[in-house]
């Protein structure tokens, strides 16, 4: 076979080639964007992770198959490259290291897994729980910040909306009604502390976000934490999930 054809030959798997890693890298970035757009629909924190962790690992067999392409291209280029003249040697050897598509395919999958990397950052930290602390115990927090904002306000709204807010995360709790009965009684001790303010008067609103950290509450939490001690669980039923 006259150099040419063979040349023709290869040329033409090595566009081919080209042409499936286009086409593959533009189906990866299709069903990676259909994926972001499910996490992103789904207010579910465990469909989130499950979805990153697909994706994750799908990614990283998208970058796999690409680099095997590139693998690919790169030794039909050598075989061309041996049947070039000498004039173009020169000019083929730069296009298939700086080649838009091979350069654009390989790179996609290492800039779209360092994003799913960043959105499993951001989720970590827009979930608002604290490292090692459950929803049980976010949500007692809430509920104690709650009342005691409602003891603190006299709009009739703001009162009716916080009340709200504190009978919904009852409602949704493990937490025995003991439990929360001593959180109440807790609340009523911070509001009667002296914060006196510089202008006179007294500074209620920085008596509930101190009683965040009190050591006071972890005590009480622990003392009724329905994860830990079944016998303080108010619903042997509850929802499992607000223990993680």
């Amino acid at each position: 076979m006259h150099y040419r054809e063979k040349y023709a030959l290869i040329r033409e798997r090595w566009d081919k080639e080209d042409s499936l890693l286009l086409l593959r890298t533009g189906i990866f970035l299709t069903l990676n964007s259909v994926l972001l757009a499910a996490a992103q629909l789904n207010a579910s924190g465990d469909f989130k992770i499950f979805i990153i962790a697909f994706a994750i690992v799908f990614s990283s067999l998208w970058l796999i198959t690409s680099l095997h392409s590139y693998r690919i291209i790169k030794r039909l280029y050598q075989k061309c490259h041996r049947l070039m003249p000498n004039e173009i040697k020169g000019i083929y050897k730069v296009k298939v290291w700086v080649r838009p598509n091979t350069v654009f395919c390989v790179l996609s999958p290492v800039l779209v897994l360092l994003a799913w990397g960043g959105y499993a950052l951001f989720l970590h930290d827009e979930s608002g729980i604290d490292a090692g602390q459950s929803r049980e115990r976010v949500n007692f927090g809430n509920y104690a910040l709650a009342m005691c904002m409602a003891s603190v306000f006299d709009d009739e709204r703001v009162k009716a909306d916080l009340n709200l807010a504190g009978d919904k995360i009852k409602a949704d709790s493990n937490i025995s009604a003991d439990g929360y009965t001593a959180l109440e009684q807790l609340v009523g001790e911070q509001l009667v502390k002296n914060f006196p303010a510089s202008q006179g008067g007294q500074m209620q609103s920085l008596k509930c976000l101190e009683l965040l950290h009190l050591s006071r509450l972890e005590h009480l939490y622990q003392k009724y934490d329905p994860c830990l001690n079944q016998a303080a669980r108010s619903n042997a039923d509850g929802d499992p999930n607000q223990c993680h």
